[in-house]
């Protein structure tokens, strides 16, 4: 084997070099003697320790994953807000409820302070805005008598005397009402079903919202609005597919309003539910 002089003194330096806990036994001081040290101490819990959980301990400390939606099965919790959220939506229904009784307790009070001819001008004013809801209460009031004989050119099934023969059996249908009070005749009626900027407005809301196009012919696309805004007045919102038959005299109204010039009309196609 051969030895060089130079062996002993290298080996001198790199033992030198090494720290002094590379050739020193380390001692594990007690926990009492590191906090009199002023030495960082980390608390574990005794069923683990730092080097023995993988997962990283968050700002909350509680050494598990955060995330959205993560929850326990069977913890039997519901989720955080549903359940004041469901109890507020009922105290804003009961608060509802209650204001409205409020209101109608103050309006009977009134009524029943009002004189005879106070009660007269209130019930005019009534009429002026809602004519139809005055109406609907005075044919509740009053049952209605024996229709009268037809007028000439009046069909033997309209009671208002208004209607027109039409094609079908299914579209011979009349309003109801008496001469004096034909849905034709009332004010709301006449805005809602007649009314150019109403039926401009409803036309234009639709096209927008179902972009469709814009119907050349002036007085079908007022006769085909006018017809929506009935349905929509008389019933509410059908639904795709389901079809109300209009009276004949709310459609020869609209007709006479906005004619055809050709004279032909299409008339009522029945929808897919009937």
């Amino acid at each position: 084997m051969l030895h060089s002089p130079g062996i002993p003194q290298l080996t001198k330096k790199v033992t030198s070099l090494l720290p002094i806990t590379c050739v020193q036994p380390i001692s594990i001081l007690p926990f009492s003697d590191l906090t009199k040290r002023g030495l960082p101490v980390t608390k574990q819990s005794s069923s683990s320790t730092a080097g023995d959980s993988p997962i990283r301990r968050g700002r909350h400390g509680r050494g598990r994953p955060r995330g959205r939606g993560q929850r326990g099965r069977g913890s039997g919790r519901a989720p955080r807000g549903r359940r004041w959220r469901g109890q507020s939506a009922e105290r804003r229904d009961v608060v509802a409820l209650q204001l409205t009784r409020n209101r109608v307790d103050v309006a009977k009070r009134h009524v029943h302070s009002l004189n005879l001819e106070q009660c007269r001008e209130m019930l005019v004013q009534i009429a002026s805005r809602s004519a139809s809801f005055i109406l609907d209460i005075i044919e509740e009031a009053h049952p209605r008598p024996d229709p009268p004989p037809p007028l000439p050119g009046v069909p033997s099934w309209c009671t208002c005397s208004r209607c027109r023969e039409m094609p079908t059996q299914v579209e011979r249908v009349c309003c109801g009402r008496s001469p004096e009070q034909c849905t034709t005749l009332l004010p709301d009626f006449h805005v809602l079903c007649l009314d150019e900027a109403v039926l401009a407005l409803a036309r234009l809301y639709r096209e927008d919202v179902l972009a469709l196009p814009t119907d050349e012919d002036y007085n079908r696309a007022n006769r085909q609005s006018a017809y929506r805004q009935y349905i929509l007045w008389t019933y509410g919102k059908l639904g795709t597919g389901n079809r109300k038959v209009i009276p004949s005299c709310i459609t020869w109204r609209i007709r006479d309003k906005y004619p055809e010039a050709s004279g032909q009309y299409v008339g009522f196609i029945p929808g897919r539910l009937a």
